[in-house]
């Protein structure tokens, strides 16, 4: 009787003993009876080898440990019958269910031919092992310094697949096209590429079902096709490897691997090398994304020192600026149009308005200043800026606009669109030291078919080019990052851009810029149109409506109550121009002594802060001596957020206004509140 002869060793590589179970019973399925030990650290490799001679080595790619590659190399070099089937996938995917069972069928041709291609599995365990080092020399390198890892990774990929080309992609979410970020090819070295990509929903389809896409003659592959008049014919690519970089489920960007030559065929080691590299890819964007985060966490800790250094120094200059601006304004009523002290007091009320602005920019920046978006036409305010900006950019730069037809009606506080406007043409200004044109245009845009997917409706844009010195690639990332700037330390805060992009960000909008070195640069903001809002609120026939009616001051008596002896002489000097009688006070104390001596009294106008309690305090403390006091509080923007309006109106008609006031908005401000008793 012939005995039966014994089973077949078979060794599995991977990290899950389980796997080497269904492996058993695939092998069964398929008339294969086998014996499977399972191996996943290198002291198990080495028992197993040790007690069993082993017939053929089944491999789960990735392999368990970072020497393994090595290893098996050693393996199939000292024993070169010795056969070595790959397998890919994730852990758990393979079952005996498969219709095809490609292992089990690799085994059986490995055990029916011992030794009977040496060499090409020799050949195939080298790539492997050199693929896996790679891999493993990317996976292993520091991802924090992002520009030198794509770097990296692109000439990596071109070196292990065998390609010309390789290139990585971004996805846009604003327009859903690829943009690409960085090409490596073998003739050129590494460079940067400004090419966009539209995706077909065939290539879209492509991605979105797999962790590449291997099209062997991808100008015909229905998947890839779409790509052909636009990109693949442009750079004669012929076979195309595409794996998706994915972050949280969703595809963030392509590595394209692009063959340029006869069609080629894709092999398994190399689609799963493209998936690995993309994995790689899709981590440094995760570290990049983590970066950012931080960056901006440390940004925000700025903020909150230039805030607090902010709200301490803004009172006191603005009490100096009302001063500056109170007195400068009263002499002006004092001298002639044509005198030249007339002229000097209007350049002093020109630059106490500048300053003012420039306090309340470091506010707003600093994040405590309220803003007050409103739906204003920015065509017709930007008309308005027109004049301003041409003296700022200088008369060696020719300007020329292109505003469309109006109304343009967005969502945005008037004073932070013209420092987006303003910043914008500075910035253009420096990049045309000698001189160059400035173009600036705007237009109401329909929405198109990925703003419509996103839930974005009519547009306007605004866009501002220059043709100046351009934005280096490498710089260009970082321009609207805060405190970055490439100006000397005592020229340029790095705060212009930033604030910009906050400013746009707070509206809703968008800023998308390109630049060629010595070509200009184009800025491009785009605001969401408020023109349906607009329709619906403005009455028949577009006729503005009218002002509402605001009583005159008459005799009316105000107790003015501050502690700063200047400010409150020129808010006197303010009140008493618009027709008010003022008794000063410069506390509680004092202008409950005007009560008590009976003296008439039709309001109280009081600063926010005082010396024993501050301005709410002091408006409820009077009216409970005159019930319903009519009561005007001027607080700073720091304060503002402090006070409970509508708690203070429900004792009396209160308003509430920005200190520090100029003289025609306390007077309107104290007008409103008369009307309303």
């Amino acid at each position: 009787m012939i005995p039966k002869p014994e089973p077949p060793f078979i060794l599995h590589l991977g990290p899950d003993p389980t796997e080497s179970a269904l492996l058993s019973a695939e092998l069964a399925a398929e008339s294969l009876p086998a014996r499977v030990t399972h191996a996943s650290t290198e002291s198990e490799l080495r028992a197993v080898l040790a007690a069993n001679h082993v017939s053929v080595v089944v491999a789960d790619l990735p392999l368990p440990w970072a020497e393994a590659t090595r290893q098996l190399a050693d393996l199939q070099r000292a024993r070169p019958e010795l056969s070595v089937v790959f397998r890919s996938g994730s852990t758990g995917s393979r079952t005996v269910a498969e219709p095809i069972p490609q292992t089990a069928r690799a085994v059986r041709e490995a055990l029916e031919h011992p030794g009977g291609l040496p060499a090409s599995q020799s050949e195939l365990v080298e790539r492997f092992v050199s693929s896996q080092e790679t891999l493993l020399r990317l996976g292993r390198r520091d991802l924090w310094e992002f520009d030198d890892v794509i770097a990296d990774i692109v000439r990596s990929a071109s070196e292990l697949l065998d390609v010309k080309r390789v290139s990585l992609w971004e996805l846009d979410p604003e327009s859903s096209k690829l943009v690409c970020d960085l090409v490596y090819d073998r003739e050129r070295g590494l460079h940067r590429a400004d090419g966009e990509l539209e995706l077909g929903p065939q290539y879209v389809a492509a991605l979105e079902a797999a962790t590449f896409v291997a099209a062997d003659d991808a100008q015909h592959d229905p998947r890839t096709s779409e790509l052909t008049p636009d990109y693949l014919g442009k750079h004669g690519i012929t076979s195309m490897l595409d794996a998706p970089v994915r972050q949280e489920g969703h595809i963030v960007g392509v590595l394209c691997h692009e063959h340029i030559g006869p069609v080629r065929r894709w092999t398994l080691l190399e689609q799963c090398n493209a998936a690995a590299l993309a994995d790689i890819v899709a981590r440094a964007f995760e570290v990049r994304a983590r970066r950012r985060l931080e960056r901006r966490l440390r940004e925000s800790e700025k903020f909150e020192v230039i805030g607090r250094l902010a709200g301490r120094l803004a009172h006191d200059f603005n009490n100096l600026l009302t001063v500056i601006l109170g007195n400068a304004q009263l002499g002006l009523q004092r001298h002639p149009t044509e005198s030249v002290e007339r002229e000097g007091l209007e350049q002093i009320i020109g630059a106490s308005e500048v300053a003012s602005d420039l306090i309340r920019q470091l506010l707003a920046y600093s994040r405590r200043e309220v803003i007050k978006p409103e739906i204003v036409d920015i065509h017709g305010l930007m008309k308005s800026l027109l004049p301003m900006l041409e003296r700022l950019v200088g008369l060696d730069v020719h300007v020329t606009c292109d505003l469309g037809m109006g109304p343009m009606y967005v969502l945005i506080d008037p004073t932070q669109f013209q420092q987006v406007v303003l910043n914008l043409a500075a910035n253009a200004r420096e990049a045309m030291p000698a001189g160059g044109a400035l173009t600036i245009t705007m237009a109401n845009e329909p929405a198109n078919a990925a703003a419509l997917r996103q839930g974005k409706g009519m547009r306007v844009r605004l866009s501002v080019v220059d043709t100046g010195r351009g934005i280096a690639p490498e710089i260009l990332p970082h321009i609207f990052d805060s405190f970055f700037t490439t100006k000397d330390k005592n020229v340029g805060a790095g705060l212009g851009l930033a604030s910009v992009a906050e400013i746009v960000r707070r509206a809703g909008g968008d800023v998308l810029v390109k630049s060629h070195v010595g070509r200009g640069s184009t800025f491009e903001i785009l605001l969401p149109s408020q023109a349906t809002s607009m329709l619906a609120i403005e009455p028949p026939g577009g006729a503005a409506q009218s002002e509402p009616t605001v009583r005159k001051p008459g005799s009316l008596t105000i107790i003015l109550v501050e502690p700063d002896v200047k400010l409150r002489r020129a808010w006197t000097s303010d009140l008493t121009g618009g027709g008010f009688g003022v008794l000063e006070a410069n506390g509680v104390v004092e202008a409950l002594e005007w009560l008590a001596r009976g003296s008439h009294v039709d309001a109280v106008v009081s600063g926010f802060q005082l010396q024993r309690m501050d301005g709410v305090a002091l408006i409820r403390h009077l009216r409970d001596f005159m019930p319903q006091l009519p009561a005007l509080l001027i607080a700073d923007a720091a304060r503002r957020g402090q006070i409970d309006l509508a708690a203070l109106r429900e004792t009396g008609p209160t308003e509430l206004i920005a200190g520090p006031p100029a003289p025609r908005v306390l007077v309107e401000a104290l007008g409103r509140l008369h009307a309303r008793v």
